[in-house]
């Protein structure tokens, strides 16, 4: 991962394939009352060549982030 920094979550692997994470809570939307650090986490299917090192950009947008 580029520039891990030291978030609890980062030392924990929370960003890794595989992390066990069905005890987390669903996410219905991004907005949030206080500030801090929030995790989420999503899948999705690719079709890259076993084997390939490859680098990925993603792009989150919805009207509830405003974005859309």
């Amino acid at each position: 991962m580029y520039n891990k920094g030291d978030l609890y979550g980062e030392r924990a692997g929370w960003y890794l394939p595989g992390m066990p994470d069905k005890d987390w809570t669903a996410a219905t939307t991004m907005t949030v009352d206080h500030p801090g650090i929030r995790w989420y986490r999503s899948t999705f299917n690719l079709s890259v060549p076993t084997g390939q090192d490859t680098t990925f950009h993603s792009r989150s947008s919805s009207s509830l982030l405003g974005t859309a």
